[in-house]
């Protein structure tokens, strides 16, 4: 390792069992970027349909049965 100061943090993930604590924080890290994409894609697939369809967005997220939950996401960020 080229950096003593992460090859000393790295030492408490291999040695001092905290390799379950790194591998929770990285499949959370995972799950966080995941949601974002889906919910970038999303956003893509609406603004497409309102620019091809020429519909409202509220048009284009229930021709595409966007959940409640996602269309409130989706609206702040048109």
């Amino acid at each position: 390792m080229y950096y003593p100061e992460l090859a000393k943090g790295v030492k408490h993930f291999k040695e001092e069992g905290g390799r379950k604590r790194m591998c929770e924080a990285v499949e959370k890290y995972g799950d966080r970027r995941a949601e974002s994409a889906r919910l970038n894609n999303l956003l893509e697939n609406v603004r497409n349909l309102m620019e091809s369809m020429k519909w409202s967005a509220e048009q284009a997220m229930s021709a595409m049965k966007v959940s409640e939950a996602d269309k409130a996401m989706l609206l702040e960020k048109l």
